[in-house]
C-alpha cells in the first residue's frame, strides 16, 4: 500500500490515480502522519442483465438440496417452540 501525505497526493494526483486504477495499488493518504483517507481501485458495478446471466449459468444444487431441506425440517421439528414476546 502506498502511504503519502495529502499534499504529496495533490502534487502527484494523475500519477496516483494511474497507479490505483491501472496497477491496482491502494493508497493511504495522511495529514500530519495521521491517516485521513484511502484510495482503492473501483469495482465495476454488476448490471441486472449480467446478474441474471450469472444466476442462470451458475452451478445449481441437485438432489443434495432436497436432502438438505429434509434434514433442516427434521432438525427444526425437534426444537422446542419459542414463545412469542408479544403475547
Amino acid at each position: 500500500m502506498i502511504s503519502m501525505s495529502v499534499s504529496d497526493a495533490l502534487r502527484q494526483f494523475a500519477s496516483l490515480i494511474h497507479r490505483v486504477r491501472h496497477d491496482g495499488e491502494r493508497a493511504l493518504l495522511t495529514e500530519g502522519g495521521a491517516p485521513v483517507a484511502r484510495m482503492i481501485p473501483a469495482v465495476p458495478a454488476i448490471r441486472g442483465a449480467e446478474l441474471a446471466r450469472v444466476w442462470r449459468d451458475g452451478p445449481h444444487l441437485g438432489d443434495e438440496a432436497v436432502s438438505f431441506e429434509a434434514d433442516v425440517l427434521e432438525a427444526r421439528s425437534k426444537l422446542p417452540a419459542v414463545p412469542s414476546r408479544w403475547e
